[in-house]
């Protein structure tokens, strides 16, 4: 029987705390903060609404529950007694609100309230004391971005709820690996067209702040090298030299002239000698990719007295000449050996003046066998080849005569 009754009282007294509960929604008991968003060192008041008839007592917890060891003070018609859990910055107000004023993060936490008219109502509600971000800075994992290289912007910052990226004002969205949680931006492989500024910016409930740029800039090279300049010139000229390579950052440049290192960054000859003359070499070295490359020319100067384009041909003159000159040799003894075949021609047609085959002389006469001629019948001329392209003239000497006689 006494079961009976006990669980009887129990029914009743669930029903009426869910009638009572049911009351309080009715009537819109609750606690809001003012203002929603508290931040530290800002005044709050967890203002209790709803109450309906006259406030007999009400007590505050600091807690999910109205516990007696999370009580922070009992107020019954303005007589205060201090719980467990007071602190001098938590002040009951008339219409059973509590305010707290210079807020602390430890502030931050469940308060529940009891307020005693014709019924009890209870609430609780979650006061969160939020702080401003301070302002981000963005860190690298290395200070000189290396293309084709793995690199990460790190944004780093403090009481941020969310991280934005943004390149050259623009948010970052796709294309782009980041972390979870927005702090890191992953590149895995560096590219030129990843150059620009990077900001990071960080948010909570009450507040965001922007980080400075950071400007991205990626190390490469040298490549391309190249030497512009005059390389054909006379002595006393002046010539300059100059090396350029694309480079990040800008290389420096050490030159060389057939073998010997120049103490000098550029070539630059004011007056121009035969010593200048032979080999250039630059070499363009990056002192952060630690990369270098190399390229020659080769420097021609002539003599100011000396025509430059005979002085590129010289070897082609000479050996000019030197035809011409064999030519010459070769057409003088064809033209002598013409002559001395012409001469004995003519010698041997010529009458022998000393003897004939079967003739005898005789008082400047000749007899030949079976023929006799007289004197003055016959006459022979004597003709001198004066050279190539003269007239042979006759022989100036008196005319001989010879008799023929017959036997």
């Amino acid at each position: 029987m006494m079961a009976f009754i006990t669980n009887i009282l129990r029914c009743c007294l669930f029903q009426a705390v869910l009638i009572s509960l049911w009351m309080d929604v009715i009537s819109g008991f609750g606690i809001q903060l003012v203002p929603q968003d508290p931040q530290v060192g800002q005044n709050v008041t967890l203002s209790v609404t709803g109450i309906k008839g006259t406030i007999k007592s009400f007590t505050w917890y600091k807690g999910e529950t109205a516990d007696t060891d999370n009580q922070i003070f009992f107020n019954i018609n303005n007589n205060i007694a201090l719980g467990a859990q007071n602190f001098s910055r938590a002040n009951g107000l008339p219409n059973a609100s509590l305010h707290i004023s210079d807020l602390m993060k430890t502030d931050q936490g469940y308060y529940t309230v009891t307020v005693q008219t014709m019924n009890k109502s209870e609430a609780t509600i979650l006061l969160l004391v939020y702080e401003s971000v301070l302002k981000p800075k963005v860190t690298v994992s290395t200070p000189n971005p290396l293309k084709n290289e793995e690199f990460r912007l790190i944004c780093n910052t403090t009481n941020a709820e969310e991280i934005w990226w943004y390149k050259d004002n623009v948010t970052l969205f796709n294309g782009v690996n980041i972390s979870q949680g927005n702090s890191t931006i992953n590149f895995s492989s560096l590219k030129l067209s990843d150059e620009g500024n990077y900001v990071c910016e960080a948010r909570n409930r009450v507040s965001n702040n922007c980080s400075d740029p950071y400007n991205l800039i990626v190390h490469y090279g040298p490549v391309n090298i190249s030497i512009e300049g005059t390389l054909n010139m006379s002595t006393n000229s002046h010539f300059s030299l100059k090396c350029a390579a694309f480079s990040v950052p800008t290389p420096k440049y050490k030159w060389s002239h057939n073998g010997s290192y120049l103490q000098q960054d550029t070539v630059s000859v004011e007056r121009a000698t035969l010593d200048d003359q032979g080999n250039y070499t630059c070499e363009a070295y990056n002192s952060v990719t630690n990369m270098s490359v190399v390229t020659s020319v080769y420097v021609t100067i002539y003599d100011s007295t000396q025509n430059p384009n005979e002085a590129d041909t010289s070897a082609q003159t000479v050996g000019i000449v030197v035809a011409v000159v064999l030519l010459v040799i070769v057409l003088v003894i064809a033209l002598i050996y013409l002559l001395v075949i012409r001469r004995r021609n003519t010698k041997t047609t010529a009458p022998n003046s000393n003897a004939s085959a079967s003739g005898v002389v005789e008082n400047d006469r000749t007899t030949i066998p079976g023929i006799q001629m007289a004197e003055h019948e016959i006459q022979y001329s004597s003709l001198e080849f004066a050279g190539r392209g003269q007239r042979m003239k006759p022989d100036p000497e008196p005319t001989m005569y010879a008799e023929v006689r017959r036997t």
